[in-house]
């Protein structure tokens, strides 16, 4: 299982190659402001419903959230707060986020 971020999600659904991640995770577990992002784009609903491996959840540490997004959008924030609770592999594009994760 991997923690994605919405970039690279949105590109490999774009370019039609979100297979590739299934063959390299069972499992890809989005935080839900990362899926309201995705969702806001048809290619989002599109996805989700075609790709069932890709789960959302809550991420519970919300006084981390804050203290992230002093320094990354909120869909990086839970995304790095979810990848740190799971203590999964974190999937992002943004190199700020990257540096602060």
């Amino acid at each position: 299982m991997i923690v994605s971020n919405t970039g690279p999600l949105a590109v490999l659904a774009k370019a039609q190659l979100l297979y590739i991640l299934k063959e390299l995770h069972e499992k890809i577990l989005v935080p839900r402001a990362v899926e309201g992002e995705l969702k806001a784009k048809t290619e989002g609903v599109i996805m989700f419903n075609a790709n069932p491996w890709i789960k959302f959840a809550n991420v519970r540490n919300k006084e981390l959230i804050k203290v992230l997004m002093l320094s990354v959008a909120h869909g990086e924030a839970e995304a790095i707060a979810l990848a740190l609770y799971e203590n999964k592999p974190l999937l992002i594009d943004d190199l700020i986020g990257r540096r602060v994760a």
